[in-house]
């Protein structure tokens, strides 16, 4: 059965929250219905602050648990909201989905499903207090064998038209007061309001730090590029890539990575260190040798390298594409990237 890619986003969502999001509450807590707290409300920012939510007000925004050898979840990407009653939890969980609304957003939505998924879900149209236009994505079942069972779920076209999805999931123990929570969830994802944060995918020049803020890259993006970034303690990592209508299968792109302990992207994508070919090309004003792979069956392009600077750092450079034409416009971007200290 075909996947989607709002379908496969909810339900990785959930894979996350039952293996990292500790469902541990304080049974002790006295127990009121869910919409009753819905007094004195908090609004709470959203991806630092592309939107903000009308939560109860003891509801708390608390970063995703991460591998320690993982980079923290972006503020920018995604933000997860616990509210906890007893033994009962509700997490609304945000994330950008660096991509554009179509001319009709029902339609865009409904498209990312095939007619027999459809028919698992009501999709409804609204319209946020500021008039941003948003669907409504509700289960017409439910997987109760999960810890985070998804009961509810927005997109919502911001002022820019990039979307903002956003999930509502209950614990086991939530599933008793289920119309309580459908209820409450749909209270919250129809508040959300603009904040003053848009994502940046105009022309411009970037600034991209590297790891220890020792150097930076400068890149020339075009219009209509995302620059995705993710800081560990040791390491940080870009991502460039065009944003595109949500219908639109995810583009390639450009994968930056600095640190001390690169890993080359080939292994992931399946290709053997044998089938690579050496290809010399411009990086840093350069010339330096790139390792190049080609699958026109899957239609996937990957080139890499990495580059030691010296003192402990290293920056690897991937270039991911869908075609040969696309691969030609990430080159373009990598072939202009100067390194400045």
């Amino acid at each position: 059965m075909k996947k989607t890619v709002v379908f496969l986003l909810l339900l990785y969502n959930a894979c996350l929250f039952a293996q990292s999001t500790q469902w541990h509450v304080n049974p002790a807590e006295k127990e009121t219905a869910p919409v009753t707290l819905f007094k004195d409300p908090l609004y709470i920012s959203v991806l630092k602050d592309r939107i903000f939510l009308k939560c109860p007000a003891t509801a708390k925004s608390e970063p995703r648990p991460h591998n320690l050898m993982e980079a923290p979840p972006s503020e920018e990407q995604e933000t997860r909201i616990l509210f906890d009653l007893g033994d009962k939890r509700m997490v609304i969980f945000a994330q950008e989905m660096n991509a554009l609304a179509g001319k009709n957003l029902l339609k865009d939505v409904k498209s990312l499903y095939t007619n027999a998924e459809r028919a698992d879900y009501v999709f409804q149209e609204i319209n946020t207090p500021d008039s941003m236009p948003a669907v409504l994505t509700l289960p017409a079942k439910h997987d109760t064998s999960q810890e985070a069972i998804l009961i509810n779920s927005v997109l919502i076209e911001t002022k820019d038209s990039s979307l903002i999805q956003i999930g509502a999931y209950i614990n086991p123990k939530a599933y008793s007061s289920l119309k309580a929570y459908l209820a409450l969830s749909d209270s919250i994802l129809k508040s959300a309001i603009a904040g003053n944060r848009k994502i940046e995918f105009h022309a411009r020049n970037a600034s991209l730090p590297l790891a220890g803020n020792l150097s930076k890259l400068i890149a020339e993006i075009p219009d209509h590029y995302l620059t995705i970034i993710k800081k560990g303690d040791d390491f940080t990592t870009y991502q460039i890539r065009k944003i595109q209508n949500i219908t639109t299968s995810i583009p390639g792109g450009i994968i930056i990575y600095s640190g001390s302990h690169p890993s080359l992207l080939a292994p992931t994508y399946n290709f053997s260190p044998e089938n690579g070919k050496e290809k010399t090309d411009l990086f840093l004003g350069k010339k330096m040798r790139w390792t190049c792979y080609d699958d026109e069956t899957k239609k996937l392009h990957l080139k890499e390298l990495i580059y030691d600077e010296g003192k402990g750092l290293k920056i690897h450079i991937a270039i991911v594409a869908s075609s040969e034409k696309e691969l030609e416009a990430l080159d373009k971007i990598v072939r202009k990237m100067i390194l400045r200290n």
